[in-house]
């Protein structure tokens, strides 16, 4: 920090990988479980293409983990791993709201909300990361 960099702040930093990764991850792995056992209850159509995207959903959620010990250790990659795990979200997100209108034959059925959400989280943890990024040595 030899280059007279202001100082800034790290609290959202800590509350992001003390609390909020930890839910995320959580929340993606039920969430994952959940869908699948409702998908397999009702015999929906297309059953093997929503079991495959809850799959990765679960699959997320402990790449979020991973994410979270990256980011804790400030290791280079850290920053690029969580953009990206909030695209994929933003994508799993859209491929379902996609199946449901598939399977439901109206347009307007999933909620696309989240998806917006998430892609919207990753452009602006870029933003903070970017800000950040000569903390990330390793």
């Amino acid at each position: 920090m030899s280059e007279n960099r202001p100082p800034l702040h790290k609290w959202f930093h800590n509350a992001l990988i003390w609390f909020f990764l930890w839910v995320f991850a959580a929340l993606a792995v039920v969430s994952g479980v959940r869908d699948i056992l409702a998908a397999t209850e009702n015999g929906m159509d297309l059953l093997i293409l929503f079991i495959l995207l809850d799959a990765l959903l679960m699959i997320l959620g402990v790449f979020l983990v991973k994410v979270r010990f990256d980011l804790a250790a400030f290791r280079k990659k850290a920053p690029a791993e969580l953009r990206a795990a909030c695209f994929a979200a933003a994508a799993i997100v859209a491929g379902k709201c996609l199946l449901l209108n598939a399977v439901a034959e109206e347009v307007g059925t999933g909620d696309w909300f989240p998806a917006v959400i998430f892609a919207l989280w990753g452009v602006t943890l870029y933003n903070y990361y970017h800000q950040r990024a000569y903390l990330f040595t390793e």
